[in-house]
């Protein structure tokens, strides 16, 4: 629910989000939702809960929408009797007729032809907000997908790699998706890309590439951030850690899962030690993110015991 104070007040049982009046993310939430609505959001706040963008929001009646997730797929795109779907072999979304989400899908991708979206939706697959289309040409395969990585950019023999947590992304060393990559970072340094990724995990096309840069503090909300703060002079596997969502989930399992055992423990300040010793000798002696995944998760599934 929400009411109006100087500007409009989310609140719900887990907290609250403010949205200034006469903002953007003000009038794009009140174009979703009315006073004393429920209704589900998706927002970037900085550490006040102040919204600083409103990334999906709707109505849902009776009951708290939860589970919104992105989705990233590559698949042709269908006019239904009721709205349209993207369908391809990673996924698919259904976006309903006359609504904000379908509408931007047709600005950029048209009836039976190959579209790359990145999309926020409910726990059904339904599309809340496009957040990114691309029109796929050329005779691209439907099992390709569109991807938004973070990893390190590593050269080699054949191209090179984009070592990310969880996935690998290869570049071929002659077409112009890897010239394109060089061009915007460095080998050894950790970059950002979009791409059209083939079924066998190498770039079709490149859409996008940058040099990591860390988030300002408070850019994402608190619940998606690291147990330590994303700033200027990090270690470089800090870094990775803030660059990567997923790598920001596993330390913030850790973080908790290390609390617990901490309140417990029959010596803390020894249980702190063999911490710090694990962090400088095997997290912290990771070179790439993948390295970073797996020392999380086997640091884990040992404090689980």
């Amino acid at each position: 629910m929400f009411a109006f104070t100087d500007g409009t007040l989310l609140r719900a049982e887990s907290g609250a989000i403010f949205f200034p009046r006469g903002s953007e993310v003000e009038k794009r939430l009140l174009a979703a939702c009315k006073p004393d609505d429920l209704c589900a959001v998706v927002a970037r706040v900085d550490a006040k809960g102040h919204a600083l963008q409103l990334l999906g929001a709707r109505r849902v009646g009776s009951a708290i929408l939860v589970g919104a997730r992105i989705m990233r797929i590559t698949g042709m795109v269908r006019g239904q009797k009721y709205g349209s779907n993207v369908s391809g072999d990673h996924g698919f979304v259904n976006f309903p007729g006359d609504e904000k989400a379908e509408e931007s899908l047709y600005t950029v991708c048209e009836p039976n032809e190959l579209c790359a979206i990145e999309v926020l939706v409910a726990t059904d697959d339904v599309a809340i907000e496009l957040l990114h289309a691309q029109r796929v040409n050329n005779g691209v395969p439907v099992g390709d997908r569109f991807v938004r990585l973070t990893g390190e950019f590593k050269e080699h023999k054949g191209g090179a790699n984009l070592l990310a947590a969880f996935e690998t992304l290869r570049f071929a060393s002659e077409p112009d998706t890897f010239k394109l990559l060089r061009a915007a970072c460095k080998p050894g340094a950790l970059c950002t890309v979009e791409a059209i990724v083939g079924v066998d995990g190498s770039a079709v096309r490149l859409l996008g590439a940058q040099a990591w840069k860390p988030r300002a503090a408070g850019a994402l909300a608190p619940a998606l951030e690291p147990s330590f703060a994303c700033r200027e002079g990090l270690s470089p596997v800090e870094r990775m850690v803030c660059a990567d969502l997923r790598l920001a989930e596993l330390d913030r399992q850790l973080a908790g899962v290390f609390a617990r055992r901490l309140a417990t423990a029959t010596d803390p300040d020894a249980f702190k030690r063999e911490q710090r010793l694990w962090l400088a000798t095997v997290r912290d002696a990771c070179g790439a993110p993948p390295c970073v995944a797996q020392a999380y998760r086997a640091r884990l599934e040992l404090l689980a015991q």
